[in-house]
C-alpha cells in the first residue's frame, strides 16, 4: 500500500513548511521517491523487529514555534561552540559561537546556501528509507559543521536539537546535520536529541571525512518517553581518513538508528560503537551496513544492550567488502546484557 494512504497526517503535517531555492532540487528527488515508497512495516525485512503502529495511528500536525530552556543540556567543554534548535528551528539566543577556531564554519544552513549541493549527496534519496527521504522532503532548518583543510579544532562542538511538544499534540520534527572535514582536519563534536512531549524527531545526518582529516562524533538520544526518534546516518571517509562514531540512545518509547559508513578509499579507518538502554517497554532497534569498498581498510564495530523490564533491543549489523578490497580488516561484535 502506497506510504501515503496509510500514514496521511504525518504526510501532510509538514507540507506547509518553507522551501528555500537552494534546496529545490534535493526536495524534489525526495518528494519523488517518497511518493513510490511504502510506509515501513514488520514485512519488509530491515523493518521486521520494528512495529510502527503506534507511529501510524496519530494525528500528526507540525511542530510549532516554541522557547526551551537548554541549561541541563550545556557541556562545559562547549562553552563557547554550541549550536541549538527547538522544534526544528534555529535558537540563535542559546547559541553560542565565540570559542570557534578561525575558518571553521558552525551555523545554520540557511546562512551557507554556496553548500547547499552538498546535502543529499550521500543521503541520496534514492537509496534512503521513508523517513530520510521524509526528512529531505520536508526539513526546514540544520546545521553546518565545515573544518577547513589542516584546521585542528581545540574545542568540543555541540549541535543540540530540542522538541517540546504541546499536551495532547502529537508534532514531527526534521532535524538536519552536515559535517565536512576538509584534510588533515581534526574535530570532536556532539550531537544531542532531546525533548518532551510526544513527538516524532526522524533526524538526517550527513558526514563527510576528507583524505587524512580525523572526526570524533559523539551521538547521545534521550527524547521524551512518549517521543519517537528514527535517525539516519550517511558517511562517506576518504583516504587515511579516521571516523569515530559513538551512539548512546537511552529516552524515546521507540527509537531506531541507521548508520551507513562507506570507507571510500584505501587506509580509510572507522570506529562505529552504540550502547541502548532500554527498560519499561521501550524499543531500541539498530541497523547498520559498513561498506569497505578499497583496499586496506579497517573496521571496528562494537553494539552493547542493556534492557529490562519488558523493553527490547534489537541489532543487526552488516559489514560489506567489494571486490578488490584486499587486506580489509573488520571486525564487529554485539554484547547484550538482560536485567529481567
Amino acid at each position: 500500500m502506497p506510504a501515503l494512504a496509510v500514514e496521511p497526517t504525518l504526510r501532510q503535517a509538514l507540507l506547509g513548511s518553507p522551501r528555500p531555492a537552494d534546496w529545490a532540487e534535493l526536495r524534489a528527488r525526495a518528494e519523488a521517491r517518497l511518493a513510490r515508497q511504502e510506509f515501513p512495516t514488520p514485512a519488509a525485512e530491515d523493518w521486521k523487529y520494528l512495529d510502527l503502529r503506534p507511529l501510524a495511528s496519530l494525528d500528526w500536525v507540525p511542530a510549532a514555534p516554541a522557547e526551551a530552556e537548554v541549561q541541563d543540556f550545556v557541556l562545559p567543554e562547549a562553552k563557547g561552540s554550541r549550536l541549538v534548535f527547538v522544534n526544528g528551528r534555529f535558537d540563535p539566543h542559546h547559541t553560542t559561537v565565540t570559542g570557534l577556531s578561525a575558518g571553521v564554519r558552525f551555523l545554520h544552513l540557511r546562512q551557507c546556501s554556496e553548500l547547499a549541493g552538498a546535502l543529499g549527496t550521500l543521503a541520496d534519496p534514492d537509496r534512503a528509507d521513508f523517513f530520510a527521504n521524509l526528512n529531505s522532503a520536508r526539513f526546514e532548518e540544520g546545521a553546518l559543521v565545515l573544518v577547513p583543510k589542516g584546521v585542528r579544532v581545540e574545542s568540543t562542538l555541540q549541535v543540540l536539537f530540542l522538541t517540546r511538544a504541546e499536551p495532547d499534540a502529537a508534532v514531527v520534527t526534521l532535524p538536519r546535520l552536515l559535517v565536512v572535514l576538509e584534510e588533515g582536519a581534526e574535530l570532536t563534536l556532539v550531537e544531542e536529541h532531546a525533548g518532551s512531549g510526544r513527538y516524532l524527531s526522524a533526524p538526517v545526518v550527513e558526514v563527510r571525512v576528507h583524505p587524512h582529516a580525523r572526526l570524533r562524533h559523539e551521538r547521545i538520544q534521550r527524547e521524551s518517553a512518549e517521543a519517537f526518534h528514527i535517525a539516519s546516518l550517511a558517511a562517506r571517509v576518504e583516504r587515511d581518513g579516521c571516523y569515530e562514531c559513538r551512539t548512546v540512545s537511552f529516552g524515546a518509547a521507540l527509537s531506531r538508528q541507521s548508520p551507513r559508513v562507506l570507507l571510500a578509499d584505501v587506509d580509510a579507518q572507522l570506529q562505529l560503537d552504540g550502547l541502548a538502554l532500554v527498560g519499561g517497554t521501550q524499543v531500541a532497534d539498530t541497523h547498520s551496513c559498513i561498506d569497505h569498498a578499497h583496499p586496506r581498510g579497517s573496521s571496528r564495530q562494537l553494539h552493547k544492550c542493556i534492557a529490562d523490564g519488558r523493553g527490547r533491543a534489537v541489532f543487526n549489523g552488516r559489514i560489506v567488502v567489494r571486490p578488490g578490497a584486499q587486506q580489509t580488516d573488520a571486525r564487529q561484535q554485539s554484547r547484550n546484557l538482560l536485567l529481567a
